[in-house]
């Protein structure tokens, strides 16, 4: 690997910087293990604020009354006459 310049490494420290971290990093087994972790601890928190989005969003569709489901419910047939095939009344109601 080649290595990292001066200006490389100040960059770096500057990101970490503005993102309010600071990594440990007393050996490269250190580091390694706190950017796991940090990564981790990252994508959980993503998952969280995806799913709370979708949740929105679906509680947002549902109160303004537009549905965007494509699922085509199913009506079975009632005729009244008592056949054999059709479903009772209060099924069908």
């Amino acid at each position: 690997m080649a290595e990292l310049s001066p200006d490389e490494l100040n960059q770096i420290a500057s990101v970490f910087k503005e993102l309010n971290v600071k990594p440990k990093a007393d050996s490269a087994q250190d580091f390694k293990q706190w950017m796991t972790q940090y990564v981790t601890q990252m994508n959980e928190e993503e998952f969280v604020n995806v799913k709370t989005e979708q949740q929105t969003k679906i509680v947002k569709s549902a109160a303004s009354g537009s549905n965007t489901s494509s699922y085509i419910p199913k009506i079975s047939c009632f005729s009244g006459d008592g056949s054999k095939d059709d479903t009772t009344y209060d099924l069908w109601r």
